[in-house]
C-alpha cells in the first residue's frame, strides 16, 4: 500500500530490495511471537479532497481515496508473551 518512505523528511520510493527486506524482518519478529504496528501516512490534497469531504472504506477494495499513495513512517513490535 505504500509508494514511498522517508527519512529525514526526504521520500525515497520503495522497490522490490526495500519491500524484501521489510518483509524479512517483519516475518522474523512475527515468529518469535510479537505484535507488529506499522505506521503510514497519506496527505490528501485539498483540491481532490475538500473541506467535509466524507471518507468511506469498509474494505481495500471500495476506498473512496487512493490507498496506494502512502508513505511508510515506521513500524514497532510489542513483545506480547503467553500468559
Amino acid at each position: 500500500m505504500c509508494s514511498h518512505f522517508s527519512i529525514n523528511g526526504e521520500l525515497f520510493p520503495i522497490d522490490e530490495k526495500w519491500n524484501h527486506d521489510i518483509e524479512k524482518t517483519l516475518v522474523a519478529r512475527v515468529k518469535k511471537g510479537e505484535r507488529l504496528l506499522a505506521f503510514a501516512k497519506y496527505p490528501p490534497p485539498r483540491n481532490d479532497y475538500p473541506e467535509g469531504f466524507k471518507f468511506n472504506c469498509t474494505t481495500p477494495f471500495d476506498a473512496n481515496f487512493p490507498l496506494n499513495k502512502f508513505s511508510f513512517c515506521g513500524m514497532i513490535t510489542l513483545r506480547d508473551p503467553p500468559r
